[in-house]
Formats: structure tokens, C-alpha cells, sequence
């Protein structure tokens, strides 16, 4: 492992920065108490878990009028107040949600929810394509894609990951498939900085570290993750993987914003100290694929992802050396990135699948070693079709080819996730504790 610093004093800043505003952001994680939102008996193409006490409902489906193969969603990401909400993917543009005003829209919707299935059937309508359109279905709880969008940003290549700015809601910071990092502007929709030192391959994955609005990480296909500040151009740090492997994924601890976790092609993942960036901390070396994602659970837990089809849950703290506590496998992942996301205040870990469905475990449900059974998963979706009509407009081939691609929980005291797949679909999941 080689680490290029590419200016010390900017560093040493860097450091000093995150050290000050980590254990304030922890005081303020630990101080929420998890309230289940309302209940809803309503369910869609939903399998939960035997053992789970946990029921979830889709309070909200978000698609394109007419589905495309470009729409493929890469990315998912709720800005800081839980308000909005953006993706990114192969159709080059970043769109923004107001995601409160769409729940909002979802709680009034329901209220007229039962006089509505009494005379559903038949109400039938075509639109101007000779498109077959249930009015009361298409109007309760499904929105079009760019109707609903509050602002769309065309980006100039595809994107494969994107992140809000911490603390400055009008910013979003993307990688895309030219190796360029770039910050936008939402309000403007223009680029504020583009960073590109990733020598036109992919960066794979953006991350900003907790409560520290100037710094950010990237990690790319170059076997490279870059440490960046402010709105500088250049780098302040470069840690090297061994090999010029590729690095799949980086995250800052959000916990503590000195540590640096990296996935990495090789099957492996480097947690980085970023006071003493030369060598890692620790190797962490299960998985028997490329490791795809990294994402801490705590300050003594570190979930991982691989093209293995396994997720792992690492024991930071464990003597003499950190070790796999519990692993889950009902997901199928191969071949493709699917995401990983963690629910910290419900222990709760969501990833998506190659079958076109989106996984939720718990942690501590029991999954040590090997993935166990049924019981090992909470939720088990399947993304229904993208299409507006009721009859088939896409060849089974392409459902059986259609993955989920992206997850994202809401960092706040609700159940809520946000879950793609690769044709455009985004579906909004509230789960609550004690449900039948």
C-alpha cells in the first residue's frame, strides 16, 4: 500500500478538521430515539422474513413514463435534513426529489385509499399513445420520473455514484465513468468544481466525511482513492491499492471521520487511519471475489459486500485481530454493483439483487457464518415493472436481465429505504417494528 501525499500542510488541516467535528457528530447520532412511522396493512410484492417482526409497505414508486434502457439508477442518496433526495445513473443526469412533499402526497392519497379499490376495475383510459392507463392507479402513490423531479442536472458522462454535500444542501458531489469528480450546484445547475486526476477511469464511489462540509474521498477504478478539500483541483492525499487493483468503494467512519475504510478488487478491504495514512490499519481479507462496498455499522463494526453474493459483518474490536461475526447470502450478486447501505439506529443492512429484488437483514438475527435460512433476511422485495400499462410492453427476457442497483437508508429515527433497479424504477419502503 503506497500513500502520495500531494500537499502536507493541507493535509495536517485535513486531519486536525476531522479529529474536532467527530465526537460532536457522534453526540449527536446517539441522542434519536427510533419511532416506527404510522402503520399501513397495505402490501406489494413483499416477502418477509418468518422471523421478523419488522412489516414494510412501498409508500411510493417513482418511474419513467415510458421505460428506457438508459435509466438505470447507480445511485441513491438522502441530503442531511431527510428532505430531498437525488440519483444518478447511466442516463447522465442527476435529478432531485422533494422527498417529504412525495410522503406527504403518499399519507393524503391514503386516506381515500379503500373508496378507491371498491370501483377500481374497469375505470381504464389511454393516453395519447394508445398506452393502457388505470386513472386511480396510476394517481395513488406512483409518480413519472421527470414530472416529479424538482430539478434535473445533465451531467456530460454516466454516473456511477453521487453524494450530498454535508451541511450545504444545494451542492451534490458525482463520480462518473470518466474518472472525474465533480461538484454541482442544484439551485444552478452548474458544475462548482471538477476535479480530475483519476486518469479517465471510473470512480466507483464519492464519500464526504461526517460533519466536515470541505472534505471528500473517491475512489476509482485507477487502483487510486483520493482524499479532496475545499474546492481545490488537486488532491491532498493518494493511497495506492497493492497492485493498482481497483478500489470499489470508500467510506468515511461517520463516527469518527479519521478512519477510511476502501473495497478493493482483489477481495479485500483496507481500513485506513488518515493521522498516519501510510499503511492500514487493518486488512481485512474474507470474501473469495472482488469486495464491491464498505460501510461502517459502528465504531466497532464494519459491514462489507462482494460479487461473492455475501455480505459480511466485521468485528473491529475482536483480540487479537478484527473477524467476520455474522454473514448473510439470500441476495444474488455476481456480476454487477447492487448497493449496500446500513440503517445505523435499527442495525439494519439493505442491498440489492441481481433477481430484481432488494434485501433487508438485520444484524444479530442470527446469519453468523453462512446466511442460515429464510430467517436471515427481514424484507425480500421485487420491483414490480417499470411500465405505466397494465399489459406486458417488455419481453420476459429483459424482467429476468432487470437488477436492483441501488439502496439508500434514510439516516433519520424512520424506517425508510430507497431502493432502484436498472430500469428506472425507485420505490420509497417504510418498515414498522411489531407489524404482522
Amino acid at each position: 500500500m503506497v500513500v502520495a501525499p500531494g500537499r502536507p500542510m493541507q493535509l495536517v488541516v485535513i486531519v486536525q478538521l476531522l479529529m474536532s467535528n467527530g465526537q460532536d457528530a457522534a453526540a449527536k447520532r446517539r441522542c434519536c430515539v427510533v419511532r416506527p412511522p404510522p402503520r399501513c396493512p397495505r402490501r406489494l410484492e413483499m416477502e418477509q422474513g418468518s422471523s421478523s417482526r419488522w412489516a414494510f409497505r412501498v409508500r411510493a414508486t417513482i418511474k419513467p413514463f415510458a421505460s428506457h434502457a438508459t435509466e438505470t439508477i447507480g445511485s441513491v442518496a438522502f441530503d442531511s435534513s431527510n428532505e430531498l433526495m437525488a440519483t444518478g445513473g447511466i442516463a447522465r443526469k442527476i435529478r432531485v426529489y422533494d422527498i417529504s412533499a412525495i410522503l406527504d402526497s403518499e399519507e393524503k392519497q391514503q386516506q381515500d385509499q379503500a373508496a378507491d379499490e371498491d370501483d377500481e376495475d374497469g375505470l381504464e383510459d389511454e393516453d395519447e399513445e394508445g398506452r393502457f392507463v388505470s386513472s386511480r392507479r396510476r394517481a395513488r402513490n406512483t409518480f413519472d420520473t421527470d414530472r416529479s423531479s424538482l430539478s434535473v442536472i445533465c451531467a456530460p458522462s454516466r454516473l456511477s455514484s453521487l453524494q450530498w454535500r454535508p451541511g450545504k444542501t444545494g451542492t451534490i458531489t458525482c463520480g462518473d465513468y470518466d474518472g472525474v469528480v465533480t461538484e454541482w450546484s442544484v439551485e444552478r445547475q452548474i458544475p462548482l468544481v471538477e476535479r480530475d486526476e483519476h486518469g479517465g477511469r471510473h470512480v466507483w464511489s464519492v464519500d464526504y466525511a461526517t460533519g466536515m462540509s470541505d472534505v471528500c474521498v473517491s475512489a476509482s477504478d485507477d487502483g487510486t482513492a483520493r482524499v479532496w478539500q475545499g474546492g481545490m483541483e488537486r488532491s491532498a492525499l493518494t493511497i495506492r491499492a497493492p497492485d493498482s487493483k481497483p478500489f470499489c468503494c470508500a467510506e468515511f467512519d461517520p463516527l469518527s471521520s479519521t478512519l477510511l475504510a476502501l473495497a478493493c478488487a482483489d477481495g479485500k478491504v483496507y481500513v485506513h487511519d488518515l493521522r498516519r495514512p501510510e499503511c492500514p490499519v487493518w486488512t481485512l481479507a474474507h470474501h473469495r471475489r472482488a469486495a464491491s462496498y464498505a460501510r461502517f455499522l459502528d465504531r466497532e463494526r464494519l459491514v462489507t459486500a462482494s460479487v461473492d453474493s455475501t455480505i459480511c459483518v466485521w468485528d473491529l474490536a475482536a483480540p487479537p485481530a478484527p473477524r467476520v461475526v455474522e454473514s448473510f447470502s439470500q441476495h444474488q450478486n455476481v456480476r454487477n454493483f447492487v448497493g449496500l447501505s446500513v440503517w445505523r439506529k435499527g442495525e439494519m443492512v439493505a442491498c440489492g439483487s441481481e433477481t430484481n429484488q432488494a434485501y433487508v437483514y438485520q444484524v444479530g438475527s442470527g446469519g453468523g457464518g453462512g446466511g442460515g435460512g429464510d430467517q436471515s433476511f427481514v424484507l425480500r422485495h421485487q420491483f414490480s415493472s417499470s411500465s405505466w400499462s397494465s399489459s406486458t410492453d417488455s419481453s420476459s427476457a429483459r424482467r429476468n436481465s432487470s437488477l436492483a442497483s441501488a439502496v439508500c437508508w434514510m439516516e433519520d429515527c424512520s424506517c425508510t429505504l430507497a431502493a432502484a433497479n436498472s430500469e428506472g424504477v425507485l420505490q420509497i419502503l417504510s418498515g414498522e417494528f411489531g407489524g404482522v
